[in-house]
């Protein structure tokens, strides 16, 4: 791993750490940067957390959740992945350990990488290792940028390999580097961090996140009154007769698609895999949407 460390040092990354992931040193290092999983959030790409709960998390408003069981199994189970994708290519040399880098371009860019890998040429590429207990027929886009920012801390821009676990199957997928995206994912953590210094709220969304976010920030009911923006509150309505009358636009587009399938597992568009049937304990199916 020295040698992947040197390498790594001369493309652009510097090693800082090596806590392991979850541990009081590993959460401090990252309080005031920008890891792989805070890109996607910063890019309005997440499905669970937006740019708002991030910033009031990096801010020192909110305190980080705790892991969630989903997160303690991906890293119970991370060892056998890595061992299931070394026995798949046993031609490659597997770099595997808790190493934190930070970019030279700022050192507020953090990579905590699962793995290297090193072909028979002695190329070096990232390897992005996940459970999933849903199945994934292709690559989530906040695990792609995730990759991505990794590519870019560390300079590795070699085509990265993400191996899951997913829904009881084996998947991998390839990350190509894209310098123009890179740059703009830079530029997006850089106004981001500067949001966070100057104390600045990011521009609100429409995520369940932001209101958990602004729920959690003002927690307090106080037996007072202030006066509600007039235009505000009609947008408010507004949304809400919209919402009532879409809510209802999907449901009958989810009933026309799954009638359509007739029980097939999964529905494609132009060959891309664009809605999946699921189901809970056995209960009745139900239609998952997994194109953009």
């Amino acid at each position: 791993m020295i040698t992947v460390n040197k390498t790594i040092a001369k493309l652009g990354g510097t090693l800082i750490g090596t806590h392991p992931a979850g541990s009081l040193d590993w959460h401090a290092q990252r309080a005031n940067a920008i890891g792989g999983s805070d890109i996607a959030p910063i890019m309005n790409k997440s499905p669970w957390t937006s740019a708002v709960y991030l910033w009031a998390q990096k801010s020192g408003k909110l305190i980080p959740p705790e892991g969630t069981m989903a997160m303690k199994l991906g890293n119970y189970f991370e060892p056998a992945i890595l061992k299931l994708f070394g026995d798949m290519h046993p031609h490659l040399t597997i770099y595997a350990g808790d190493y934190t880098y930070q970019s030279q371009i700022n050192p507020a860019f953090h990579a905590n990488l699962d793995a290297v890998i090193e072909d028979e040429d002695g190329r070096l590429s990232i390897l992005e290792i996940k459970f999933s207990r849903n199945a994934m027929p292709v690559l989530p886009e906040h695990y792609r940028l995730q990759v991505l920012w990794y590519q870019i801390v560390t300079g590795l821009h070699s085509p990265a390999v993400l191996c899951a676990v997913a829904g009881g199957e084996y998947r991998e997928f390839t990350i190509e580097y894209d310098q123009t995206e890179a740059e703009q994912l830079i530029r997006a953590a850089e106004v981001f961090l500067e949001l966070v210094r100057s104390d600045t709220e990011p521009v609100f969304d429409g995520s369940q996140s932001t209101y958990e976010a602004v729920r959690i920030l003002h927690p307090d009911i106080e037996d007072t009154e202030t006066e509600i923006d007039a235009e505000e509150y009609k947008a408010l309505q507004s949304a809400q007769q919209q919402e009532t009358f879409w809510k209802q636009q999907v449901l009958l587009r989810k009933s026309v698609i799954q009638n359509s399938m007739q029980g097939a597992r999964y529905g494609y568009v132009d060959g891309e895999n664009v809605v999946m049937l699921q189901s809970r304990s056995g209960g009745s199916p139900y239609l998952k949407i997994t194109g953009a």
